[in-house]
């Protein structure tokens, strides 16, 4: 398979995250984000083994990896009440602001320069987040404004999480870097979990896990199987097929209207994220 096309079929897998949590019927978050993680921890954790590598999973820099891999599991629990709470889209295009984030981190954390043109780009992305949260009140009673809000700090987290990775993972392969994504989530909401299990119905069981293996698993499989024959940042910027496909999802299967400032909302993030892949994809 071409491996361009390995990353479409990931992304669009990666652009329905929405649906599954729609057709969970309400099924709690912290029971959702306990079974994402969970299936791809298990099923990465035996490959991991059975691949026989040398090296101890907890090694150099564990605890950061640890770290990181907690902080993840809060962006989980986050973008799940995001879905639960607004639109396939809103949620799809705010997820997208985390390069932002990431680019404004790695100046602090990493010393990476920004030159004016993508401060400027910084500036449009945060311009496009402050339009997708006009549509709503900015009151914690409403369901859309708690949506955007937690996919941002979501989207935030997440940029935290990768900055992390980047810089104490050297020493980590992709799957050892993907296992340390999810490990902690299952290890930290377990206790919460346990009193819901027996309120879960099989439905919501089989979609959870689903989820889990097919975007935790499938997804990231394609991704990093095109990365090995493929530059970083062009399978980046294909990725952003997934908010549109959320978009897409949305309006299809839930009637989900776009609006005026979504649409110009998503086109400032998504543009201004895109010119600044390309950017640093041509920076020696």
């Amino acid at each position: 398979m071409p491996p361009i096309l390995k990353v479409i079929i990931a992304s669009i897998l990666w652009g329905a995250s929405g649906v599954y949590v729609k057709e969970a019927d309400n099924m709690p978050v912290i029971a959702m984000a306990f079974f994402r993680s969970l299936i791809p921890s298990l099923f990465i954790y035996i490959f991991l083994k059975n691949a026989k590598t040398p090296k101890k999973i907890l090694r150099k820099n564990h605890k950061w990896m640890l770290f990181a891999s907690s902080l993840n599991s809060a962006r989980t629990v986050l973008f799940f009440i995001s879905f639960a709470h607004t639109t396939i889209g809103n949620a799809q295009i705010t997820l997208y602001s985390w390069p932002i984030w990431a680019a404004i981190l790695a100046y602090f954390f990493l010393k990476e320069h920004l030159s004016r043109v993508q401060v400027a780009l910084l500036c449009l992305t945060f311009l496009g987040l402050i339009c997708i949260f006009s549509q709503s009140e900015l009151s914690l009673n409403n369901h859309n404004f708690i949506g955007i809000a937690a996919m941002a700090l979501s989207a935030f987290l997440h940029a935290c999480s990768m900055i992390i990775f980047k810089k104490y993972g050297d020493d980590y392969k992709s799957e050892e870097i993907v296992f340390f994504q999810n490990i902690m989530t299952p290890i930290l909401l377990f206790a919460f979990c346990v009193p819901l299990f027996a309120e879960l119905s099989m439905k919501q069981v089989v979609i959870a896990s689903s989820f889990g293996f097919i975007n935790g698993i499938i997804a990231f499989s394609l991704f990093f199987s095109a990365l090995k024959e493929m530059k970083t940042a062009n399978a980046a910027q294909i990725t952003y097929i997934e908010p549109i496909c959320g978009l897409i999802w949305g309006y299809f299967l839930y009637q989900e209207q776009i609006g005026f400032m979504q649409i110009l909302g998503g086109s400032l993030i998504l543009g201004s994220t895109f010119i600044l892949s390309s950017l640093k994809s041509k920076t020696p």
